[in-house]
């Protein structure tokens, strides 16, 4: 035997059931503010810390290159190395430089490889600003560095460590694609496109000759 259902009780139930969930959430909305502030709070750090590591970068690369326009030695060894690369020497000139002690080229060839060897060191551990020091030395660097190819092998020969200059190495190499890809404007950007329009044509193609056959 069935009892109609009271309406009234239904009512208290839903009342009771109301307050409770008005309690609860009373309950959870402190948590969710703390939740909300501390990410707030977090996503400023990284921001804050983010900042400033572009700062200290670009500071790094301003002194960087501060030191380069303001030392007489590396404009004097730079003119030196350029004079001499005006020679068009061959491959077998610059082994034989390789070999020079006592050669006022080796010297400068040596101190400038230096120089962007610690530009490269400095890129790679994110202390300078590599867009930076590529506005302002990109063809230098491709200039240098590309013609001392040979040089830089040889030096590894004679001294068997293969590892000698490989940071400047790694820049011209590095430098040198972003040039290429500069040149022939091939950044991500429109190689995306590309790929698009690429699967749009194919999808077109596609349907046409399902539509057709």
């Amino acid at each position: 035997m069935t009892y109609p259902q009271n309406p009234c009780l239904d009512l208290v139930s839903l009342t009771e059931i109301a307050t409770c969930a008005v309690h609860s959430d009373l309950k959870i909305l402190p948590i969710a503010v703390t939740c909300v502030l501390a990410m707030i709070t977090m996503v400023s750090a990284i921001v804050a810390i983010l900042n400033t590591r572009k700062i200290a970068k670009n500071k790094n690369s301003t002194d960087f290159e501060t030191a380069i326009e303001s030392s007489a030695s590396y404009g004097k060894h730079y003119s030196r190395l350029s004079v001499f690369i005006k020679t068009n020497p061959k491959k077998e000139d610059w082994i034989n430089l390789a070999h020079s002690i006592d050669n006022d080229v080796t010297s400068s060839a040596h101190i400038l490889l230096n120089w962007w060897e610690r530009a490269a060191n400095g890129i790679k551990n994110d202390v300078y600003s590599e867009n930076t020091l590529y506005d302002v030395y990109r063809g230098e660097v491709l200039h240098i560095i590309g013609s001392l190819i040979f040089f830089i092998e040889e030096v590894r020969k004679k001294q068997s460590n293969p590892r000698i200059f490989i940071g400047a190495e790694w820049l011209h190499k590095k430098w040198k694609r972003k040039k290429y890809h500069e040149e022939h404007d091939l950044t991500i950007k429109n190689l995306f496109v590309i790929s698009a329009i690429t699967i749009i044509g194919v999808y077109i193609a596609w349907e046409m000759v399902t539509i057709f056959y």
